[in-house]
């Protein structure tokens, strides 16, 4: 009987650890679908699917006192929504400044911060495709000696969730062999959210054809 009744705690054990695993995963994605939908993310197909992993959750979280209304006020959802945070196309074009601000400190380093770890740059006066973040920094090693100062002359911004499109002309002044310059070119960034930080993930930039010609 003694045995008997140690299994039964065991089993009862496991099986409140298998529930609280199946209610934390069920928790983490309805917090996402609530944080999507308050965000007009979420498709219409996706709102049925939605709903029953409601149902499923009310089931397995009624024991638990949590229903899934007061996961609009949880900490974990308020989190989630916070990183699901949408952007404005303003807030895309401060991105461009932030980026400018960077290269006017003529400090390499601080100009690729703006990019990710695996950024792509494709860069406006060098053929060489730079494919991370420490190779960026190489780049504009170079192009900051130059003390460029940058311009937006046209730009065209795409939102698609997470993920950012500021494509147009810009141009660049600067100096080089004690002369001033000006340089117009064609320029998409693409951004990407990570964590709490828009981040540039791909960066075209080449001159117009007139000029490079």
């Amino acid at each position: 009987m003694r045995l008997l009744s140690g299994w039964q705690v065991f089993l009862g054990e496991e099986i409140r650890l298998l529930q609280r695993a199946i209610v934390d995963r069920a928790k983490t994605v309805i917090c996402q679908a609530i944080g999507l939908l308050q965000l007009g993310l979420m498709r219409r197909g996706m709102v049925s699917v939605w709903l029953a992993f409601v149902v499923f959750e009310l089931m397995l979280l009624t024991s638990f006192g949590s229903p899934v209304i007061a996961l609009t006020n949880d900490p974990e959802c308020a989190t989630t929504s916070r990183q699901l945070t949408a952007i404005t196309q303003a807030q895309v074009a401060q991105l461009f400044d932030r980026w400018n601000a960077a290269l006017q400190s003529g400090k390499p380093e601080v100009v690729a911060e703006n990019y990710s770890e695996q950024a792509i740059l494709l860069p406006t006066l060098s053929s060489q495709v730079r494919h991370n973040r420490a190779e960026i920094t190489d780049y504009f090693r170079q192009f900051t000696a130059l003390k460029p100062v940058g311009k937006i002359e046209e730009h065209n911004i795409q939102i698609f969730g997470d993920t950012a499109i500021d494509s147009g002309i810009y141009s660049f002044t600067g100096v080089k062999d004690n002369q001033p310059f000006k340089v117009v070119a064609r320029y998409s960034f693409v951004y990407h959210q990570q964590g709490d930080r828009w981040l540039i993930v791909e960066h075209h930039s080449s001159l117009l054809p007139e000029q490079a010609s």
